[in-house]
């Protein structure tokens, strides 16, 4: 992901600023801010969640449970909602990539010919 610019019209002067995507980078990978935001925001539903469980009659355990349950459940509901919405870009990615396979030197092999689809064939011009 790259550098975001961000901007509030009509605020302090309209004040603009950039901001990296990442939070954090550990080793080769990075921590990106929208995971921080959606997991914190996950943590503070639960806390309050965790306070109201008594005024509505729900036992620890089955808060506990409904979360386990209730977060891949949306996460997995959300993934086949973009699928089914965006339908387009998947078939584009599949017909782009249909019939070929990546072999170990990393160029795509076909699966009838066997042949290597590689730039740096004998047969360029």
């Amino acid at each position: 992901m790259t550098d975001s610019p961000i901007s509030f019209p009509g605020l302090f002067g309209d004040w603009q600023f950039t901001a990296s995507s990442a939070a954090l980078h550990i080793g080769s990978r990075s921590i990106y801010w929208y995971g921080i935001l959606i997991t914190l925001g996950l943590v503070l539903a639960l806390a309050l969640c965790m306070r109201q469980k008594e005024k509505y009659g729900i036992s620890e355990d089955n808060l506990l449970d409904g979360v386990l349950w209730g977060i891949p459940c949306g996460i997995l509901g959300a993934r086949i909602y973009y699928v089914l919405f965006y339908l387009d870009n998947f078939k584009t990615a599949t017909a782009r990539s249909a019939g070929a396979r990546p072999s170990p030197s990393g160029t795509a092999v076909s699966p009838s010919t066997g042949r290597s689809s590689s730039s740096s064939s004998s047969h360029c011009a």
